[in-house]
């Protein structure tokens, strides 16, 4: 027991060094974006359900509400994303086993980043979902305030009805 917890703390320690490290431009704003997922009542466990979106993401109008040039911003980083049942609060979402959303060029789909990913999502009743982020630049795949969005889900058991999900992500522009 004792050397379970003294690896869970050296393990926290090491990973708070090692984003504190990689999080060391500044943030100059955020900017947040949304999408909406329908899932299918019985949907196979054994497939990726993947789904594609072109996401509205207001970038250049935070930056002329910020006030900051363009030539400042050095990048532009995923902060956090949550799923979450769109109308009901109650909804379990225990059937989810993996989420990664990515972000992919709408001339040529095979050139992608990840930005969002939770394998695997630890079992229990949840009625939201709280991704991790990834370090990649997202500003090569902005398109006129648009991002295109892949979501990749993989179910442990079958969803048991429909749901609507929304996924709420949040980012921030960086100078070095």
């Amino acid at each position: 027991m004792k050397t379970n917890l003294a690896k869970i703390f050296l393990y926290s320690i090491i990973s708070m060094t090692i984003l504190g490290s990689c999080n060391q431009a500044e943030s100059l704003f955020e900017i947040d974006a949304f999408m909406d997922v329908n899932i299918q009542a019985g949907a196979n466990p054994l497939q990726i359900h993947g789904y594609e979106s072109e996401v509205i993401f207001p970038f250049e109008t935070r930056r002329m509400l910020a006030q900051i040039p363009t030539e400042e911003i050095s990048s532009i980083n995923a902060l956090s994303a949550i799923v979450f049942p769109k109308f009901e609060t109650d909804a379990d979402l225990d059937f989810i086993n993996v989420i990664e959303i990515q972000v992919y060029d709408p001339v040529d789909p095979e050139r992608d980043s990840e930005i969002f990913y939770f394998d695997p999502i630890p079992l229990g009743r949840k009625t939201e979902i709280e991704l991790a982020p990834s370090i990649p630049d997202l500003s090569d795949f902005m398109v006129s305030d648009r991002l295109f969005v892949r979501v990749e889900f993989q179910f442990r058991s079958p969803p048991p009805r429909n749901y609507e999900l929304r996924i709420d992500m949040f980012f921030a522009a960086r100078s070095e």
